[in-house]
């Protein structure tokens, strides 16, 4: 059992591990694929051309770096958390998240997938764009902030009480809307820098105790 392991290679890094801390770099082209036993720490992961996926009991974030169009996944079988600084970011094209409990990430990515299954939030910090594909919780509230424009497609809060609220807000850019959910006694809120507006092409499907908009 190590307590923190640094890992570099030209091609693929295939990986099951028993340790707390893992830096990863693949320098050319190859994926990385961790399978971890317990918890762990993402000090840095990068790769050059590649995915990433990180499967763990719980998953703290500070730095992953998958570029475009690459995809990053992240299960684990409690919480995945960022480390509280906002300058440490997972950089994607795509982004799966995966988790019983809450999932709270700050992100440079395209397009986010976010499903916290049994109980608990999902908080995303974007820096630019996004894309909101499908974001899902079986109970808890959902908040994305974006410092660009924000298009989404489905978000869903599944179980109908009051604290399940869904605040969406971009920063700068307009917010483009298509499903929102927030069942019969959650509240929406929705702040735009810019306008907000049904994705083009589609009407808008959105559910909700009181809707509160700012543009």
């Amino acid at each position: 059992f190590a307590d923190s392991l640094p890992a570099r290679a030209t091609g693929q890094i295939t990986l099951d591990t028993p340790i707390s801390r893992l830096t990863a770099h693949s320098t050319t082209a190859g994926a990385i694929q961790i399978d971890e036993q317990d918890a762990i720490q993402l000090a840095h992961l990068t790769t050059a051309e590649g995915p990433i996926s990180v499967t763990a009991h719980q998953i703290q974030v500070e730095s992953i770096d998958a570029g475009n169009p690459d995809s990053v996944t992240l299960t684990s079988a409690t919480t995945i958390t960022d480390d509280g600084h906002s300058t440490t970011l997972i950089q994607a094209g795509n982004l799966i998240a995966t988790a019983p409990g809450s999932i709270t990430l700050d992100t440079q990515v395209e397009r986010v997938t976010a499903h916290s299954t049994t109980d608990g939030f999902i908080q995303i910090d974007e820096t630019n764009d996004v894309t909101l594909e499908n974001l899902t919780t079986a109970n808890g509230r959902i908040a994305v902030t974006s410092g660009g424009a924000m298009t989404v497609t489905l978000i869903r809060s599944e179980t109908d009480t009051d604290d399940n609220d869904i605040d969406l807000t971009t920063t700068a850019g307009a917010m483009s809307v298509e499903s929102i959910e927030a069942g019969s006694m959650g509240d929406v809120t929705l702040i735009s820098d810019d306008q907000i507006q049904a994705v083009p092409g589609d009407s808008v499907n959105l559910v909700a105790d009181q809707l509160d908009a700012t543009a």
